[in-house]
């Protein structure tokens, strides 16, 4: 018994400390950038790693975001690892 009440307690420790990926739409998220971040996109493009993926329930192209620099205008924006940006 005590090692079911064990496991039940580690399991609610680990679903409180995982964050949920947001789903955000690209467009607006690139409206933040400033005219000098956007000036150089391809620097831009280097602060993180997007993954192209399908929504399964509509079928509609996205990306999915799989590492941030830290520090970076994503990371600015809150972007996390699992996060998906839609059109």
């Amino acid at each position: 018994m005590k090692n079911y009440f064990a496991l039940l307690f580690a399991s609610i420790l680990l679903l409180s400390s995982l964050s949920f990926a947001k789903i955000r739409n690209l467009n607006s998220v690139m409206a933040k950038a400033s005219p000098e971040e956007t000036a150089d996109l391809a620097k831009l493009l280097k602060q993180v790693t997007l993954i192209p993926v399908k929504d399964p329930n509509t079928g509609r192209p996205m990306l999915k975001v799989s590492k941030v620099q830290k520090g970076s205008f994503w990371d600015k924006q809150g972007l996390k690892e699992g996060d998906l940006l839609s059109e």
